[in-house]
């Protein structure tokens, strides 16, 4: 249901294994996804998504202090839309909130991905700048790592 004025890049290099419920899963793809193809639909643009390991060894990581050291995967997904209002950045987690017209939006998707990903363990970020686009950043802890997807 993308228009086809979006194009879609993916970058999967990891075959951790996390410990989550797939229909939640879905939900936060699916949120996160129409979210961008929503702040692209008027200009086009790119959506991104990738998946990458990653390992925190303090904890001290810039903005990650609050999970402990280990082994992650990092889903990230960005897109080259509209951005989010600076005044608007630290809102987007709030329940009801939204920039959305009456009708149009409940200000319940970005919150419902948060506490589905806290969770889990995990933690959801998110960065933007207006007219340049939006990144979401997902740590999910790993609970067995490179296991073989034909496994």
């Amino acid at each position: 249901t993308i228009p086809t004025t979006i194009a879609i890049r993916h970058a999967i290099v990891s075959n951790s294994m996390i410990m989550g419920n797939p229909t939640q899963i879905y939900q936060v793809l699916l949120n996160l996804c129409t979210n961008a193809a929503h702040a692209m639909e008027n200009s086009g643009g790119t959506l991104e998504l990738d998946i990458r390991d990653v390992t925190l060894h303090s904890g001290l990581e810039v903005g990650l202090s609050d999970l402990a050291p280990g082994n992650y995967v990092q889903l990230q997904i960005k897109d080259s839309g509209t951005g989010i209002a600076p005044d608007n950045i630290k809102k987007v987690f709030t329940p009801f909130f939204t920039t959305k017209p009456v009708g149009q939006g409940t200000g319940l998707g970005l919150s419902v991905c948060y506490g589905i990903i806290r969770q889990m363990g995990g933690k959801m970020e998110v960065s933007s700048t207006v007219d340049q686009g939006t990144d979401f950043s997902i740590m999910l802890p790993v609970i067995e790592e490179k296991r073989s997807l034909s496994s």
